[in-house]
């Protein structure tokens, strides 16, 4: 028993979420989304954020960690957006972004 906890224990802290504390909060709005992204709890600068479809393109955080996606007003969208941080874990949160009435 003590075995497999040791095991169970060891993969958790070697697991991407166990080892990185980045962290990327995505806000929709109509038309648009603002993305914070953080590590450890501090805003990351110069971030680049990425967006799937890539249409919306890529944007790099300000120094509150911030970014703004604008979106096409006529249609409502789903988008994933990631962040790959210094260690290479990627996070990412998907999204619906609805058009602007």
């Amino acid at each position: 028993m003590k075995k497999t906890l040791a095991t169970a224990l060891l993969m958790l802290a070697a697991s991407p979420v166990f080892a990185a504390n980045t962290d990327i909060t995505v806000v929709p709005v109509p038309g648009g989304a603002f993305v914070t992204v953080t590590q450890d709890g501090q805003p990351l600068e110069g971030t680049e954020v990425v967006t799937k479809p890539e249409i919306f393109g890529a944007k790099v955080t300000d120094d509150q960690g911030r970014a703004f996606f604008s979106a096409s007003p006529q249609i409502t969208q789903r988008v994933e957006f990631s962040v790959t941080d210094t260690d290479g874990h990627k996070v990412s949160q998907t999204r619906t972004i609805e058009r602007r009435e």
